[in-house]
């Protein structure tokens, strides 16, 4: 009998009904020859600064930058994921299991999140690898034909691992170096940082904006006009006219026309929070006021 890890229980689900006819299990499905569980995605964490040293510490008493001789993985402090690993085990001791399926999503997260789990179990039975490039009925049944050994994917787990590592390493010291250096908690990461950079960016260009007036090149004809998308400075005005008189000595020709019915449907009404967004938006008006205009 095989036991089919996957990542999530709708990717379990699908692959029990690829199977055919199943029985549902509190954490699991249940066919003659398959077992199909499943994780909440991640079941594990990487341990805590504290863990490694056993006690709490504060965060000035922790020389950074803090790494780890070897990083160590902890099961979630959260009651459904202890109870979905408690399973996971019940399986594996009450069901004369012969091999275990990796199925995680198709990419490095997905491989390694199953793989802890399996590293966790500590067995020594036969693991190996249902790589699903989509998850229809046709392509599972297919797959699970040619199932791979789970070490083909070693390379692939190793950049997982690389990538879980580097962000715990970046985030927990960059967050407690700069929260120790202001006094005050201010979060960090390998996301984080580049996401409020350009956050930052971006308000610096609209607080530093100043309108600039432009020339663009606009003509009707019989009913029909025409834009240039290029625009020009005020100080290009010459620049301008002289692109405006090569376009109207210049000749075009149509190549193409097409015409097409469109129904155009009204918006829907808005929500209250759809309502504030455009107040916001279109009007400038603050939250507090337009509570008060739509009172």
């Amino acid at each position: 009998m095989k036991l089919i890890i996957c990542e999530k229980p709708s990717l379990a689900l699908n692959v029990a009904r690829s199977l055919g006819q199943f029985q549902k299990r509190e954490g699991y499905f249940f066919t003659k020859k398959y077992i199909v569980s499943f994780a909440f995605g991640h079941l594990f964490e990487l341990k805590s600064v504290n863990d490694y040293f056993g006690e709490n510490k504060r965060w000035q008493d922790v020389s950074l930058p803090f790494i780890p001789e070897k990083f160590e993985f902890k099961l979630k402090n959260n009651e459904g994921i202890q109870k979905q690993f408690k399973i996971l085990q019940k399986i594996i001791k009450e069901n004369p299991i012969t091999e275990i399926v990796n199925c995680g999503d198709a990419d490095r997260e997905g491989q390694i999140i199953v793989d802890i789990i399996i590293d966790t179990l500590k067995t020594n039975l036969k693991v190996t690898r249902l790589w699903l490039p989509e998850q229809t009925e046709d392509t599972i049944r297919k797959e699970l034909k040619n199932l791979s050994p789970n070490e083909k994917y070693t390379n692939l787990a190793a950049e997982g691992y690389a990538r879980t590592y580097l962000d715990w390493i970046l985030g927990i010291n960059i967050t407690r170096h700069i929260s120790l250096k202001k006094g005050t908690l201010l979060r960090a990461g390998r996301v984080m940082i580049p996401v409020v950079k350009f956050i930052y960016d971006r308000d610096l260009e609209i607080k530093n904006f100043k309108p600039e007036k432009y020339l663009q090149l606009v003509s009707e004809t019989e009913g029909i006009k025409l834009e240039v998308k290029e625009k020009f400075k005020l100080k290009d005005a010459a620049k301008a006219e002289e692109k405006g008189h090569l376009l109207n000595n210049s000749q075009a020709l149509v190549s193409d026309l097409k015409k097409e019915k469109v129904k155009k449907y009204p918006k829907k009404l808005f929500s209250l929070s759809q309502l504030q967004s455009e107040l916001s938006k279109s009007h400038k008006i603050n939250f507090q006021a337009s509570m008060k205009s739509i009172g």
